[in-house]
């Protein structure tokens, strides 16, 4: 298991104005699955590419267990991506993808090394088809067996689930957490997507304009943000600016009762499926401005004074609901959160 650390990388394309990378710090422990998460054109891609070696930095170093591998081409680092598209050979058998790498170094055993990793992923019996006679999710597993298969120091994945539908990528989602565990491999799959990187990684580093916004589990980025950049990008909506006094929060929802204390200006958030819909600690009374039925969830616009909060619920709790019903609403303590007034 190998422990990569990348410091302080910076990469700027000619004529693209500000750096694609910039000043990227991170640290990915050895044998752990961590998801580079954020939206499109934030850096994610060229931040693997870095690691791979495919492009070079303008600045920072990729380092291996502590050693530098900066100056290592693509194929001496001991790393592997798979791309968002499979990229196989279509001329080549799903066998001869998958041990084509294994060939290029003059392995031995290479037939019974490939079936195995092909019984791995769910592809045996498969071996003798060209990749046109493939689905996207059994082309998207030759790629991650071809990848596998060569048994690298770390693997990056670049949007591997992003051209499948609902269900396969579900069950590709399983099958990647669960090679992963088993094999020990140090993993970093670049996703936009938060549900997927949740439900995936052991951390989750958040990038946004080319910088990392937050590192941690995923339950902290997504029940305690370190900025309001951060709580939005993952679907916070609630936001309250005021005053933290010890325990008590002031602001134009009156006084609410804090888990811990604190002092000076904040923006307090709740994350909408906190809000609790009838008495309770911190309670308000409302007026139902909407509700709006989601499927597995029903959103409530609930405004109190002058304040608008959304609430999401399970929906035999809305069942009811109309707009211009008054409603009680409480603020449960444990979910409130302080955030910096400025990111």
């Amino acid at each position: 298991m190998t422990r990569l650390s990348l410091q302080g990388l910076r990469k700027t394309y000619a004529g693209a104005g500000p750096a694609a990378v910039h000043g990227l710090d991170l640290t990915v422990e050895s044998g752990s699955l961590t998801a580079l998460l954020g939206p499109s054109g934030c850096g994610k891609t060229t931040t693997m590419k870095l690691i791979a070696g495919l492009i070079p930095p303008d600045a920072g170093e990729v380092l291996l267990d502590g050693a530098a591998v900066t100056s290592l081409p693509p194929e001496r680092r001991g790393v592997t991506m798979v791309f968002q598209n499979a990229l196989l050979f279509p001329h080549l058998t799903i066998a001869e993808n998958v041990g084509f790498g294994l060939r290029m170094r003059g392995a031995s055993g290479i037939a019974g090394t490939v079936a195995a990793m092909l019984a791995r992923v769910r592809l045996d019996g498969l071996g003798d088809r060209r990749p046109a006679a493939l689905s996207g999710g059994q082309q998207q597993r030759a790629a991650l067996a071809r990848a596998l298969v060569l048994r690298p120091r770390v693997l990056l994945l670049d949007e591997p689930l992003s051209n499948l539908d609902p269900g396969l990528r579900d069950e590709m989602r399983a099958l990647i957490r669960e090679l992963q565990q088993e094999t020990g491999i140090t993993t970093i799959v670049v996703t936009h997507d938060q549900a997927e990187a949740v439900a995936l990684a052991d951390r989750i580093a958040l990038m946004l304009d080319g910088r990392l916004a937050q590192v941690g589990p995923p339950e902290d980025l997504y029940r305690r943000p370190g900025s309001l950049a951060v709580a939005r990008f993952f679907g916070g909506v609630n936001f309250l600016p005021g005053r933290a006094q010890g325990a008590t929060f002031h602001s134009a929802l009156g006084p609410l009762t804090l888990p811990v204390a604190a002092d000076g200006e904040h923006l307090l958030t709740l994350r909408p499926e906190a809000l609790r819909l009838g008495p309770g600690p911190n309670a308000r009374q409302g007026i139902v401005q909407s509700v709006a039925f989601l499927g597995t969830q029903t959103r409530v616009m609930i405004k109190t004074g002058e304040v608008v909060l959304q609430a999401l619920t399970v929906p035999d709790a809305a069942a009811t609901l109309q707009p211009g019903d008054e409603i009680t609403v409480s603020l449960p303590p444990e979910s409130l959160w302080l955030l910096p007034t400025r990111d």
